[in-house]
This record gives C-alpha cells, structure tokens and sequence, in this order.
C-alpha cells in the first residue's frame, strides 16, 4: 500500500512473536492512509547512525535493525554498519513496497530524530500495528507517543539511553506486552489528520 523512501525509521526485531492479525485492515488502511505516503529525508537530524551504535552496544544480545527506504546517508549508515561489524544485525533494505510485513515481522519500532518533526506519521504506521514505540520526545513525536503509555522515550543524541531502552523492552515481556496493547487504542485517541494539521497551523 505504500513504501518508506527515504529512509525515516527503524523496525525491530529482537524476538520471535506472531504478526498482529488482529488489526482490522480497513482500520489500518482509515489510520495511516496518509503515513504509508509520507516521505522524508535521510539526513542527520533522523539520528538513525545514533541506533546502530546502540544496536553496537547491544551486539551481544539477538537484535537485528531493519532500515528500509533510500536517502543521501545510506552509503554512510552501511559504511557504519560495517565498521562496527554489524553487517549481520543492521540490514538496510533499500526501498519497500511490504510496509506492513515489516512491521508484522517486527518486535519494536524505533524513531531516533534528533529535531521536531512536522508530523511523526511513520509513528502512526507503528502504533496501527501494535507495536512499542522507543523514540524521543521532540516536537511532533510526543505529541503522539505517551510515555510508558505506547512507547519508551529517551534523550535524542543519547545512545547508552536508546540501548538501555532496547534492552529493557527485549527483556521485559509484560513491559513490551503492555505497550503493545495499548498501541492502537492510544492511536485511536489521537486528533484526527485533518484536526491536528489545523493546530499545528496555529502554532
């Protein structure tokens, strides 16, 4: 239904779990119609070389970063991937059209900016599919993300606290279950598309 490209964010797999089947695919489909096509730059301020130095520092455990989409930055995120020697662990897709399979074989979802996004749609993408957002409280992020509610937040530019964060949701099952579960409904909360550009307008 959509594709991300560029590069915007970071599905997670750290265990094995079903897909969320039980999302209904028209609410999907009404959710993050607009989502599935965004498209933003990768760039810096995505802070996407901040996760594989967290997913560096948590090489030991079983992890693996999905980067989908293209940008300017691909060339120097793979060089970093392998450097670190994490070609294994961080795979970098290039551009999709199976978003939602990505996200169905995903565990966490990751949105490292490092600046205010205009709208975090990528989130909602996330959220639509039942899974625990970790990402930074930056303007336009948490506006849509609740803080123990749906997602993990941390410092931008922060990489021991993104690690720290990854491995507290990989190894606590009721913490990740939790948050899953209030993924959708926390989504369903939300000021509809048209209503929140409004506001953000006024700002």
């Amino acid at each position: 239904r959509g594709y991300w490209d560029p590069l915007s964010a970071i599905a997670v797999r750290v265990l094995t779990t079903d897909p969320h089947e039980d999302i209904d695919a028209a609410f999907f489909e009404r959710k993050v119609r607009q989502a599935l096509e965004s498209r933003h730059q990768l760039i810096d301020f995505k802070g996407l070389h901040y996760l594989i130095d967290a997913a560096h520092l948590l090489r030991a455990r079983p992890l693996t970063v999905l980067m989908a989409g293209t940008g300017d930055r691909r060339d120097a995120l793979a060089a970093q991937a392998r450097h670190l020697g994490l070609e294994d662990r961080v795979r970098l897709l290039g551009k999709r059209d199976d978003v939602q399979a990505l996200l169905a074989a995903s565990d966490l979802f990751v949105c490292p900016s490092v600046w205010d996004e205009a709208l975090g749609n990528v989130i909602l993408e996330a959220m639509a599919w039942g899974l625990p957002i970790v990402t930074t409280p930056v303007f336009g992020i948490r506006e849509q993300v609740r803080e123990d509610v749906n997602g993990v937040f941390y410092a931008p530019g922060d990489v021991a606290a993104l690690a720290d964060a990854l491995a507290r949701l990989a190894t606590d099952d009721a913490l990740r279950a939790r948050l899953a579960g209030n993924a959708v409904p926390a989504l369903d909360a939300l000021t509809d598309f048209d209503a929140m550009v409004e506001a953000y307008g006024r700002i």
